[in-house]
């Protein structure tokens, strides 16, 4: 019974990890993408006379070795000087706490008349909010209980108990 369950802790655990990364990195997109969209309708969203100056169509973020690209398509009513685009783009990097030079911002923009951005599509684009750890971990172990307990077990055995520990130095510990 012992040597079944040592031979699951195994690959549960290399999946575990992968998990742990995962819903790491989708918090980090999450941030990037939230933060983005923040320093932009701080900063760009209305024209210096108050007047609607642009929305965000599309914005991606992917991390390409260690540069982050910053996929961002606006629809606009004045395009944006590069001085503009290069105080967005350091904004944001010091928001992330990276250097200017590890980010890349490609940026799309949409020419259209100023009415068209008075229009309802514009309160379409609304960021989704990102899980907290708390909810990422109890969607983990509640999966995790779901498996444990379907596993066949020899003998006609039922796991009754089973507990993670989470930490730095053993991320995942199943005992």
């Amino acid at each position: 019974m012992a040597a079944i369950i040592g031979a699951l802790l195994i690959p549960l655990g290399t999946s575990f990890e992968r998990l742990r990364l995962e819903l790491g990195r989708k918090q980090q997109q999450s941030e990037t993408l939230r933060l983005a969209r923040q320093l932009w309708q701080e900063r760009l969203i209305r024209s210096g006379d108050g007047q609607p100056r642009s929305v965000i169509n599309r914005l991606n973020a992917t991390l390409q070795g260690e540069q982050l690209v910053v996929e961002l398509t606006v629809i606009t009513t004045q395009s944006l000087s590069l001085d503009e685009q290069e105080k967005y783009a350091a904004s944001l990097a010091a928001a992330l706490g990276r250097s200017r030079d590890s980010l890349r911002l490609d940026l799309i923009e949409i020419p259209t008349v100023p009415q068209n951005l008075t229009s309802p599509t514009a309160d379409l684009f609304v960021p989704e909010q990102p899980k907290s750890a708390a909810e990422q971990q109890a969607e983990v172990l509640s999966r995790f209980d779901r498996q444990i307990r379907s596993l066949p077990l020899p003998g006609g055995h039922q796991m009754v108990e089973g507990r993670i520990t989470f930490g730095a130095i053993a991320p995942w510990l199943l005992s």
